[in-house]
């Protein structure tokens, strides 16, 4: 079974980083991409991932503010795993 993944980062790089080292995977299918809190949101009720790796530091809706959306949403029955990712270290 493949697990269907959404990345979520503003970092260009990073997205085409985690696509090379996903796209080895034949178990791991990238569903969606967003460079946003706002267009995340959106990507994720369309393409229902089970999976999604989350940088909170992103436009518009930063990741925690994706995560309080997503939890609120009563209509969204299947809820996928989140994996936070950050480089600032200040977080807390």
């Amino acid at each position: 079974m493949t697990t269907k993944l959404m990345i979520v980062d503003d970092n260009k790089e990073i997205l085409s980083s985690y696509q090379y080292f996903l796209a080895k995977d034949k178990n791991v299918e990238v569903v969606a991409e967003a460079l946003d809190g706002e267009t995340a949101l959106k990507l994720y009720k369309e393409k229902k991932p089970d999976l999604m790796f989350l940088d909170l530091q992103i436009p518009k809706l930063n990741g925690l503010e994706v995560i309080n959306e997503l939890c609120k949403d009563k209509t969204e029955e299947r809820k996928c795993n989140i994996v936070i990712c950050s480089g600032d270290t200040t977080l807390r």
